[in-house]
């Protein structure tokens, strides 16, 4: 664990210093144990193995604060590039799905067109019939009323002709009678 480490490094270094004063390092851990913190520890390590009588504790600040501030730039540039790599990849995958709708949309506006021009052939043919069916019923409708008249005419006749053949009927037997009357 990266926190166990930083505190053997903090009891060596007090241990080392000649004045007694103790390092600034923080004993707080990331969790991660990614070989950047490793080599940040080798590093602490290694200027902790040299002379300490030389080196004060500001300048192992100033390059703990150097290792730190060289990681963090490494972080950030890593987190721009994942940054770049994922809008890279989101932009891809937008563009294949406008691609993959603008192809949907063609075949929508295919089928759609399809579907008008068959409707305006039906719409067409009924109208033809229509017209056809008033252009009939305007013949036919002088003709059923000339059939009408006729068949009424006809039965005015018929009826003429029964009210005369029932008149003969009645003479006839009229004079049958009479007849018959006269030879008894």
């Amino acid at each position: 664990m990266p926190g166990k480490k930083v505190a053997r490094l903090q009891s060596r270094a007090s241990s080392v210093f000649e004045d007694g004063s103790e390092p600034q390092l923080s004993q707080k851990t990331t969790g991660s144990d990614s070989p950047a913190d490793h080599e940040m520890y080798a590093a602490a390590a290694k200027e902790m193995k040299g002379s300490f009588s030389t080196t004060t504790p500001r300048s192992l600040t100033k390059s703990y604060a150097a290792a730190w501030l060289k990681e963090h730039k490494e972080i950030k540039e890593r987190e721009r590039k994942a940054l770049r790599t994922t809008e890279k990849r989101l932009d891809k995958c937008l563009q294949d799905k406008q691609d993959e709708i603008g192809v949907i949309m063609k075949e929508i506006e295919k089928i759609y067109t399809a579907f008008l021009l068959e409707y305006a052939m039906v719409e067409d043919k009924k109208r033809k019939i229509t017209t056809e069916i008033l252009a009939k019923g305007k013949v036919l409708i002088p003709l059923a009323v000339q059939r009408h008249q006729a068949i009424i005419a006809l039965g005015y006749k018929i009826e003429d002709g029964q009210l005369k053949g029932m008149g003969k009927v009645k003479a006839a037997c009229k004079d049958f009678t009479d007849l018959a009357n006269s030879l008894l």
